[in-house]
C-alpha cells in the first residue's frame, strides 16, 4: 500500500483498486487570529482586483490554470468558473492514456467527492459546502483550488484549476466583525499602537437567507481612506500605520449594483515606554530582486526604568542590523535599527518587524515597499 496526503486528505492506492479516505476534514471554525498574529505578507497579498460582473454569467477573476503535469486537463468546470454554495459540481477531466497508474480522485476544501475513477470516463461529482468556513478555517466564499490526483510514478498532482464560490444575488446587508471591532452599533475599529493588526470579516446577508463572510469574494473591494493611518491588506488584514482617524470602506459589486459599508478606524500611539521613530518604514518603488538602500529607525526609552531589547523577529522581505541588543537601554537612551528591503516580485508588499523588549513585551514596525 502507498499513501500520499495533501490538504488534509490522504489517498491510499492499492494494486488493482483504490480507496480514498478523507481524514480530519471537519471545518475549523475557530476564532480568527489575534491582533498580534505574525502574518507574513507577500506581494501576492496585494495583487487582487475586484471585478464588476454583469448580471449574466458572472465570472471570477481568472488565474492561470495550475497544470502540474501533461497527464490530465480539466474539461469542466473551467478555470475561474463561479459555483454556488450547496451546488452539485460536475467535474470532467481528460487523462492522457498510459500516464496514470491506478485511480484518479478529486480533492478540494470546498466540498467532498467520494468518486474514484480508474478508467475513462473520468467524471466526478462534488457537493459544494454550505458552511461559512472550510478547510483550515478559510471563508467558503472566494476562490479555491480544485485538484485532480493520481499516481504518476511517485508524483500525484495531475492538474488544478480555481473555482470561485459566490452567491448569485445581491446582498441586502453588510456588517464587519473582528477582534478589534466594537461589537455594538456603530461598528468601529480601534488600534492602540502602530503595527497592530486585526483580521476582519465582512459578513453579507442574502435574500435567500444565507449569511457568509465575503472578505475573499471577488465581488468585494476593501479600501482605506488614509493609508498613513491604516493599511488594508488581502483577506481582511488591517495594519495600524500611524496616529489618526480614517474610514475603511467595503464595496460589494454585482450585476451593475453596489452595496457599501463604511466604518471608522482610529489609531493612537503610546507616549510612554519604548518608542520608535518613525513608526513605520515605506521603501517606495524598488527594483525587483535588489536590496534597497537602508532606512533607519531610532528607538527611545521613554520610561522610568531600563529596557532590555531582544533580537528583532523579521516577518517581511527585509533584513536589519542594530546597536540595540548589546546592552540594556537606560531611561532617555536611544539606539538605532537599520533596515533594508527586498521586493521579490512586482507589486506592493507589507510585512512586520517585531521588536521584543522587557517593557511592553514587543513593539511592531510595519515595513512596506513596491516591486517594480
Amino acid at each position: 500500500m502507498r499513501l500520499f496526503c495533501v490538504a488534509l486528505v490522504c489517498i491510499s492506492i492499492f494494486s488493482g483498486r483504490g480507496i480514498a479516505q478523507a481524514v480530519g476534514q471537519t471545518p475549523d471554525t475557530s476564532a480568527k487570529p489575534a491582533t498580534k498574529a505574525k502574518k507574513i505578507w507577500t506581494n501576492d497579498d496585494f495583487g487582487r482586483s475586484s471585478p464588476s460582473p454583469g448580471e449574466a454569467a458572472p465570472t471570477a477573476r481568472r488565474s492561470s490554470t495550475r497544470r502540474y503535469s501533461d497527464a490530465a486537463i480539466f474539461i469542466t468546470p473551467r478555470n475561474g468558473d463561479v459555483v454556488q454554495p450547496s451546488d452539485v459540481l460536475h467535474i470532467g477531466i481528460s487523462v492522457t492514456p498510459g500516464k496514470v497508474k491506478g485511480p484518479v480522485v478529486i480533492v478540494s476544501q470546498i466540498g467532498d467527492s467520494n468518486d474514484i475513477r480508474e478508467s475513462p470516463p473520468y467524471s466526478f461529482t462534488m457537493n459544494v459546502s454550505r458552511e461559512d468556513h472550510v478547510g483550515a478555517g478559510s471563508p467558503l466564499i472566494g476562490t479555491h483550488p480544485l485538484t485532480a490526483f493520481g499516481d504518476l510514478g511517485g508524483k500525484y498532482d495531475l492538474a488544478s484549476i480555481d473555482v470561485d464560490v459566490e452567491e448569485r444575488e445581491m446582498p441586502t446587508k453588510l456588517s464587519v466583525r473582528g477582534n478589534m471591532v466594537r461589537q455594538y452599533e456603530p461598528s468601529r475599529v480601534s488600534f492602540y499602537r502602530a503595527g497592530e493588526q486585526d483580521h476582519i470579516g465582512i459578513y453579507a446577508k442574502f435574500p435567500n437567507g444565507d449569511e457568509f463572510d465575503v472578505i475573499n469574494s471577488t465581488y468585494l473591494k476593501l479600501v482605506s481612506g488614509n493609508a498613513n493611518v491604516v493599511n488594508v491588506g488581502e483577506a481582511g488584514w488591517l495594519t495600524a500605520i500611524g496616529p489618526g482617524d480614517t474610514t475603511v470602506t467595503a464595496t460589494y459589486t454585482f450585476g451593475g449594483r453596489t452595496l457599501q459599508l463604511s466604518f471608522p478606524v482610529s489609531v493612537s500611539v503610546p507616549q510612554f515606554g519604548l518608542i520608535p521613530n518613525p513608526l513605520a518604514l515605506d521603501f517606495g518603488d524598488q527594483p525587483v530582486g535588489q536590496w534597497s538602500n537602508p532606512l533607519e529607525v531610532v528607538l527611545t526609552n521613554r520610561s522610568d526604568s531600563t529596557i532590555k531589547i531582544y533580537p528583532p523577529e523579521i516577518r517581511a522581505g527585509a533584513r536589519e542590523s542594530d546597536d540595540c541588543t548589546a546592552s540594556p537601554l537606560p531611561p532617555g537612551g536611544s539606539c538605532s535599527i537599520s533596515v533594508t528591503f527586498l521586493a521579490i516580485q512586482p507589486g506592493r508588499t507589507q510585512g512586520i518587524i517585531y521588536i521584543p523588549n522587557s517593557q511592553s513585551g514587543q513593539i511592531s514596525l510595519p515595513v512596506s515597499g513596491k516591486g517594480i
